[in-house]
């Protein structure tokens, strides 16, 4: 039976990297920007989602891990977050404020590398 999926981080991640203009890139530097973009992606959501937690809460988490081994962390939170007043819509805002902070770094960067000379 297939894997739910209720949120993508593979396309998240795919967004980030068009947003940010990359160009040519080796494919070393390509995997190493996914995977440093993942684990931001994580860490960004469960922070999100710890801050914000009550014991009941928790405690529901943990029971959809369990009764539903074949979800992992993200998913779960998404089957749970209608449960949770406010949660959905507080990862979506995580989520994408991340994407915002990522795609504006990446410019900045950019404008270092490549000053506007007059």
């Amino acid at each position: 039976m297939p894997k739910p999926i209720y949120f993508n981080p593979d396309k998240f991640i795919d967004d980030v990297i068009a947003a940010m203009n990359l160009g040519e890139v080796t494919a070393a530097t390509l995997l190493a920007l996914r995977e440093e973009i993942e684990a931001l992606l994580n860490e960004r959501i469960i922070s999100t989602v710890i801050g914000g937690f009550s014991a009941r809460e928790l405690s529901l988490f943990e029971k959809i891990l369990e009764d539903h081994p074949e979800l992992d962390e993200i998913d779960a939170l998404m089957v749970i977050a209608p449960e949770i007043p406010g949660l959905k819509e507080t990862l979506e805002r995580s989520i994408d404020s991340l994407f915002f902070e990522l795609a504006y770094q990446s410019r900045q960067v950019e404008k270092g590398l490549n000053p506007i000379t007059a």
